[in-house]
């Protein structure tokens, strides 16, 4: 308690207490910013599994070629180092947070990539080949700086800057020195966006569409859609290192199952809608 006490000064000081009642009023917005991130987090930890698993693995001793396959099967035996010194070979994997073999792996190699430092994971990653096979340099060059520069457009450029704005835009009106101007904008330009003139399109009218529009927009289809999806995300997050090959027949059967889902649900709607209606949901749902 005695070193709570300091507190009591900031509380005495006007400007200090308006910094810390706008940062207790931004907590909410900077909650759905953080939830936000993680979403972005485990979109790209996802995609990081499917192209990169098991694909940071590497002999200690760099003389394997993995253009030739090279690569687990051959690591054996001993070698001399560059200093001489007798060593084992052996075939590892980088230490956790540094991989992409499992989801909370990759996603803390993002979540280290949002503080700007993801060089070393660029550097595996542009080097990754096959499965099991020694890593060549530079190989995956353009996949990866395309994922990495993407990830740190969306996650570090956008991402990190919302708290920094929920911040500004609570603690301006907390000290009074939102001008007034500003505010006026703000509200014409939020009319004018309620108010511009919208195309109205109206869907199909005959039974088959109707019938399908009710079945699409009930509760009980909106809770089966859910239900697959969240399925679907789970047996993608249980992948794991060393899974037998049963368990990776079974991933590619329920992705299979999932997405054969995902295309009839889309094909159903695109019936009940129609193809107008149905891409300006589209594009409501992304833009």
């Amino acid at each position: 308690m005695k070193v709570m006490w300091p507190v009591r000064l900031l509380l005495r000081s006007q400007g200090l207490k308006v910094i810390i009642e706008a940062l207790f009023a931004s907590l909410k917005p900077m909650a759905y910013a953080t939830l936000f991130l993680l979403i972005v987090c485990t979109i790209f930890s996802v995609t990081g599994m499917a192209f990169c698993r098991k694909k940071f693995h590497s002999w200690n001793d760099m003389s394997l070629d993995g253009l030739l396959g090279q690569g687990k099967v051959e690591c054996a035996g001993n070698f001399y180092t560059d200093k001489d010194v007798y060593f084992p070979r052996r075939w590892a994997r980088p230490p956790w947070g540094s991989h992409f073999d499992s989801l909370d792996s990759s996603i803390a190699v993002f979540f280290k990539c949002l503080t700007l430092n993801w060089a070393k994971y660029y550097t595996y990653a542009q080097d990754a080949y096959l499965v099991d096979v020694q890593p060549v340099p530079g190989i995956n060059m353009a996949v990866s700086s395309l994922f990495f520069h993407l990830f740190l457009l969306i996650g570090s450029f956008s991402g990190l800057n919302l708290f920094a704005s929920f911040m500004c835009d609570t603690f301006y009106p907390l000290q009074g020195t939102a001008q007034l101007e500003k505010v006026q904008w703000m509200a014409v330009k939020a009319m004018l966006a309620a108010h511009q003139p919208k195309k109205h399109r109206v869907p199909l009218k005959n039974m088959f569409s109707t019938l399908l529009r009710e079945i699409l927009s009930s509760t009980y289809w909106q809770n089966i859609s859910a239900l697959c999806l969240l399925l679907n995300v789970t047996f993608m997050g249980s992948v794991h290192s060393n899974q037998d090959a049963s368990f990776d027949e079974f991933l590619d059967v329920q992705n299979t199952v999932f997405f054969g889902f995902m295309c009839a649900e889309a094909g159903l709607h695109l019936l009940s809608l129609g193809p107008r209606k149905n891409v300006m949901n589209a594009s409501l749902i992304f833009f």
